[in-house]
C-alpha cells in the first residue's frame, strides 16, 4: 500500500484549500493509499526536512503556490530524495507551474488522478545553492512582486502591471549588468532579468515561447534600459505575447549563466524572496519528478 505525503497550507487559494482537505483525503483513500496530512505555513523555515524523511512517502502531493512547490522539491534535492514524485495542486497566486504543466480539475479530482498517475522527469535550475522549478528574476519589478500583499497580488499578479506601476511611480532605477552564459558576456545597463525553465511567469503566459521544462537549458530574458517614451509599446507588446522582438529584450538559451551586479538588486526565486548578487545559475537535467 503506496504512503501519500500531502503538504498544504491552509491560507492557500484564499482559505478554499482548508476546506477542501477532507475531500482530498477522501479522494486517495478510495485509491486504497494511506495520506499522512502535513500543514504548513507561509514562511520557508516552517517546512522541515526531517519530516519527509521520517515519512518515507512513495508520493507528496502539495497544495499550494509555486513558491511552495518549489522549496518541497529543493528538500527533496538536497536531500537527494529526488525520486520521490511530487503532484501539484494549483493554490497560489499566479500558478504557472499547473498553467506550463496544463494540470487542471477540482483539488479532489487532481489528488484522485496523483494517486494512479504516471511520472515525468523534468528540468530544475539552482542558484547560489537554492533550487527554483520555474523562475529567477532580479530587478525592481522583482521587488514590487515581493513586497506587495497577498491581495493585491491576487488581484494584479502580472508582470506588466508591475512594469506600468513603476512607470508611473517612477521608480524605475537601471542597474549595470555583467551575464555570462554558455555562447558569450552581456554587459550594460537593465531594467529587468529573468531566468525562466518554463513558458509562464507572473501571471503572464507565453512570457518565453520557446522555453521548455524539458530541453536541458534555462531561457534568460534580459530587458534593456529604455526611455518612458519606449515603455508603452513594450507593456502593449508583453500583453499581447509580441515582445520577443523588441529592441529593448534580449533572449537566449543557456545551460548556466552567471549574473553580477550591485548586491542591493532585488531577486526572487519562483515568487518569494530570492538571493543576492553576484550569482551562478545551472540548468539540472531532470531533476524534478512530477505527477500528471
Amino acid at each position: 500500500m503506496e504512503k501519500i505525503l500531502y503538504i498544504y497550507n491552509p491560507r492557500s487559494g484564499n482559505g478554499m484549500i482548508k476546506t477542501k482537505t477532507n475531500d482530498i483525503i477522501k479522494a486517495v483513500n478510495k485509491n486504497k493509499q494511506i495520506i499522512i496530512p502535513y500543514m504548513i505555513g507561509a514562511s520557508r523555515s516552517d517546512f522541515s526536512k526531517e519530516v519527509i524523511k521520517d515519512i518515507n512517502p512513495d508520493k507528496i502531493i502539495v497544495a499550494g503556490g509555486d513558491g511552495t512547490v518549489s522549496r518541497v522539491a529543493g528538500n527533496l534535492k538536497e536531500m537527494g530524495l529526488d525520486h520521490i514524485p511530487i503532484g501539484i495542486i494549483p493554490a497560489g497566486t499566479c500558478n504557472d507551474l499547473a498553467k506550463i504543466l496544463n494540470l487542471k480539475g477540482t483539488p479532489e479530482l487532481l489528488a484522485d488522478r496523483y494517486a494512479s498517475g504516471k511520472t515525468k522527469q523534468l528540468d530544475i535550475g539552482i542558484v547560489n545553492g537554492r533550487y527554483f522549478l520555474n523562475t529567477f528574476a532580479g530587478g525592481m519589478i522583482a521587488g514590487v512582486s515581493n513586497e506587495t500583499n497577498q491581495e493585491f497580488k491576487k488581484n494584479a499578479g502580472k508582470l506588466a502591471y508591475y512594469l506600468m506601476t513603476l512607470a508611473e511611480l517612477g521608480k524605475i532605477k537601471p542597474f549595470d549588468l555583467t551575464v555570462e552564459h554558455d555562447e558569450g558576456k552581456i554587459e550594460g545597463r537593465f531594467i529587468f532579468f529573468l531566468v525562466l525553465n518554463g513558458k509562464h511567469a507572473g501571471g503572464i503566459q507565453n512570457v518565453i515561447p520557446e522555453a521548455d521544462m524539458n530541453d536541458g537549458y534555462l531561457d534568460v530574458m534580459l530587458v534593456r534600459e529604455c526611455n518612458p517614451i519606449e515603455m508603452l509599446p513594450m507593456l502593449l507588446e508583453f500583453s499581447q505575447g509580441k515582445h520577443n522582438h523588441n529592441k529593448n529584450i534580449e533572449i537566449f538559451k543557456t545551460k548556466k549563466l552567471s549574473i553580477d551586479g550591485d548586491e542591493s538588486i532585488i531577486t526572487t526565486v519562483d515568487g518569494e524572496r530570492g538571493i543576492k548578487l553576484p550569482c551562478k545559475v545551472t540548468c539540472v537535467e531532470k531533476g524534478f519528478n512530477v505527477i500528471l
